[in-house]
């Protein structure tokens, strides 16, 4: 039986672990807007390790399978991903961009308010001597907090009774049981 090019398939994989940019590059809309450019298909495999040490050959750390029936189009996804791991995003101004003076809010003007959204999720675990609560949700020097921010945008912080975060009120621990205290920005356009 003779094997013919198009029966073919060019695989490549790009490991993303560790790369700032791999939420973007696990979406979906990212994947399919890679294959429409390049027509090499791509998913995720593996599972995300804020320590790659914790990795097994079963679960390895994430990365990106890049399939395609050319090898110009494997490389030209491998290009795209390559540009899109290197891509820095500069954020949005936070603050309502300021008036030039004299101009007032009419009808059809824009303005962005800034909501702070807060919450609080208690851990159900009072401070123990034997068991470090605290060092198992934060993770080793902070990695599953980093994780958390990273991917979501919130500000997590530890508090409460055996948290070791000292409010700035009152010099000490808050009297609260352990929560993981979650602050989110919330920036809406708003048409008056």
């Amino acid at each position: 039986m003779a094997i013919k090019d198009s029966d073919l398939e060019f695989t490549h994989d790009i490991t993303i672990n560790d790369c700032k940019n791999r939420y973007l590059l696990t979406k979906g809309a990212t994947q399919q807007q890679i294959q429409k450019e390049t027509g090499a298909d791509v998913t995720t495999r593996g599972k995300y390790y804020p320590d790659k040490l914790l990795a097994t050959e079963k679960d390895p750390p994430l990365y990106l399978h890049v399939t395609a029936s050319t090898k110009e189009a494997l490389n030209a996804a491998i290009n795209k991903i390559g540009e899109l791991m290197e891509q820095t995003f500069t954020p949005a101004p936070s603050t309502p961009t300021p008036r030039p003076p004299g101009q007032h809010l009419g009808v059809g003007t824009n303005f962005s308010i800034r909501q702070f959204v807060q919450d609080k999720v208690f851990v159900g675990i009072e401070p123990d001597r034997t068991f470090n609560a605290r060092a198992k949700i934060v993770g080793p020097q902070g990695a599953y907090v980093k994780h958390i921010q990273q991917e979501t945008g919130a500000k997590v912080q530890l508090k409460g009774r055996g948290s070791g975060y000292v409010e700035p009120t009152s010099g000490t621990e808050a009297f609260e049981p352990l929560h993981i205290h979650i602050t989110y920005v919330l920036d809406r356009l708003v048409r008056y």
